[in-house]
């Protein structure tokens, strides 16, 4: 059954800890762990059954979006669809993809071949390129934004970037103020600038039209939920490595000297974040960035 966090602060953290044992056990077993309702349409379902992203479910009178659903084998996509039809209410299920993944991007393995698929043209272009003939075509394009009235909530679909990739899609529930902003935004992570399109100016635009919807809940693809102030953070970030970019440039004489120093730094000035791989990722976007303005 979906987890509730009960009254009281107490009772809520007794409730968290067991939640997650239940989570833990279910991710060994190859199952999908308990839904979390968050809000009155809303449930996450966190990394399990064979991923690694959290799951978001959208249950409307009418019609289930399911956000980063899709799985590579039909065996985890069945046991997630087992899990959703226990929640969902309507007949039509619509299922999309925050971002590209080859394993997962809104693949609906297992799933009611009923299932449509929603894609930004963008997103599309990054399936065309990077994995070509592997995923089945999407039910719905669209350009911008899209939405979706599900019956009793309406869901807004936001084409953002090219940020963490070219197709990143935001997904924001206005009524309940809930947004799922894929890898747009971490939970204490480097950003990984998993797209060669990737620009710190795109990035910088996404995040603030995330921040104008004023969200009370993000939910990132990877790692725990938070506040707007997730957005805040991963928008300093990104300033701060443009302007050591920018200051530093021309005392180096390579990107991957470049990338050294300000490894150090950015692990000095993050020492809590996890992912410091990422870090040259971002550097190396920067000062593609600066050479393009130059």
């Amino acid at each position: 059954m979906p987890f509730r966090c009960g009254a009281g602060l107490q009772a809520c953290q007794t409730s968290v800890l067991a939640w997650l044992v239940l989570a833990a056990a279910a991710a060994a077993a190859g199952q999908p762990a308990p839904p979390t309702r968050i809000s009155p349409h809303v449930y996450v379902i966190p990394p399990g059954g064979g991923a690694s992203a959290n799951v978001g479910v959208i249950v409307g009178d009418r019609a289930t979006l399911i956000i980063d659903g899709g799985r590579s084998s039909a065996a985890e996509g069945r046991a997630l669809a087992r899990t959703i039809a226990s929640l969902a209410r309507g007949t039509d299920v619509f299922l999309v993809s925050t971002e590209f993944q080859r394993a997962e991007s809104a693949q609906p393995e297992g799933f009611p071949g009923s299932v449509k698929v929603v894609r930004t043209r963008a997103q599309q272009q990054d399936v065309d390129e990077f994995a070509p003939g592997t995923l089945r075509a999407a039910d719905v394009y669209f350009t911008s934004d899209y939405t979706l009235d599900l019956g009793g909530v309406e869901v807004q679909l936001l084409a953002l970037g090219p940020a963490h990739t070219r197709g990143s899609i935001g997904v924001f529930v206005a009524g309940e103020r809930v947004l799922f902003a894929g890898g747009v935004v971490t939970d204490r992570a480097f950003l990984s600038y998993a797209s060669p399109y990737a620009r710190p100016p795109a990035w910088l635009a996404s995040l603030e039209r995330l921040e104008r919807l004023r969200p009370l809940r993000v939910i990132p693809r990877r790692g725990g939920s938070g506040t707007a102030s997730m957005l805040e953070a991963a928008g300093a970030y990104i300033e701060t490595v443009q302007a050591r970019v920018a200051e530093l440039s021309p005392s180096f004489e390579s990107v991957d000297a470049l990338v050294a120093q300000l490894t150090n730094e950015l692990v000095e000035a993050y020492p809590d974040w996890s992912d410091r791989a990422e870090i040259a990722g971002a550097v190396t976007a920067a000062y593609a960035e600066l050479r393009e303005r130059d």
